[in-house]
């Protein structure tokens, strides 16, 4: 017997733009938006410089996918999933989307 469940996600049509609007403020804490295609209304990369040291001033630099973003919210709504409403009614906030760029960048919650 399987007992595997496998669902199915679309996202809601404008959700990328809305979703990465508010991410400088979101990530603040831990991370740099460098470029963000949706919010400066360019065709370039979603560039974001994870904080690695503050002290030194280390960086690790992400070129952000939609397809990062989609694995993100994939592994939010596995983790939480009394909050997966958040994301399809796009009734999220900055913490939702702090959660939602660690998982697509760094695979888990790493800070706060």
């Amino acid at each position: 017997m399987n007992n595997k469940i496998e669902i199915t996600m679309e996202l809601p049509k404008y959700f990328m733009e809305y979703f990465m609007c508010g991410i400088t403020n979101a990530i603040s804490y831990w991370g740099l938006v460098r470029e963000n295609k949706y919010e400066y209304q360019s065709d370039e990369k979603i560039i974001i410089d994870e904080i690695v040291c503050e002290s030194t001033g280390e960086l690790k630099r992400y070129e952000v996918t939609d397809e990062m973003i989609f694995e993100g919210v994939q592994k939010f709504c596995k983790n939480h999933p009394s909050r997966t409403n958040e994301i399809f009614n796009m009734d999220y906030d900055s913490i939702t989307q702090d959660c939602v760029m660690q998982y697509a960048l760094l695979g888990t919650i790493v800070y706060g």
